[in-house]
């Protein structure tokens, strides 16, 4: 049975702080932020993280998935970004991603997007997988970046 998925309030950053630090816990290779960092975050930082974008999380009695919204940094009105996907071990080929993965569509397309792009690392290639499963497709190849960021691709779906 699929999670029930629901987009967090602004008061609701005790919920995203314990979800974010659960998925950098268990998968410090999918992600940017580490565990460490994220943990020193503050109230404030939190807040402000769900002030900025549309954080949704999937719960079955308790959090066992997170995915944020956000706006690309081009600033194109076009494209939102799908950021911080997670899913917690049990939970993964349940349907849990593709159902947080819809609730992003849905807020994206609601903003005005017609395009939802999102990276992912060469070292998560069941990400990858996952992203082409639902139609998103690869629009740049794996590229090793400037900041020292492992190699990603950039995928893109359109809404």
């Amino acid at each position: 049975m699929t999670a029930a998925v629901h987009r967090l309030a602004g008061d609701e950053w005790v919920t995203l702080r314990a979800a974010r630090l659960a998925a950098l816990a268990d998968a410090p290779e999918a992600f940017r932020t580490t565990l460490a960092e994220a943990t020193a975050f503050d109230e404030t930082t939190w807040r402000a993280q769900l002030d900025g974008q549309a954080w949704f999380v999937a719960e079955a009695a308790r959090v066992v998935g997170i995915a944020a919204g956000g706006p690309h940094r081009s600033g194109d009105p076009q494209v939102r970004v799908l950021r911080a996907m997670w899913v917690a071990p049990p939970e993964r080929g349940q349907g849990t991603a593709a159902a947080l993965v819809d609730a992003v569509c849905r807020w994206a397309r609601g903003d005005g997007a017609t395009r939802l792009t999102c990276w992912a690392l060469e070292a998560v290639p069941r990400a990858r997988a996952f992203y082409r499963r639902y139609g998103f497709v690869e629009v740049e190849p794996f590229a090793v970046h400037a900041d020292g960021v492992p190699p990603m691709a950039r995928y893109e779906l359109t809404l």
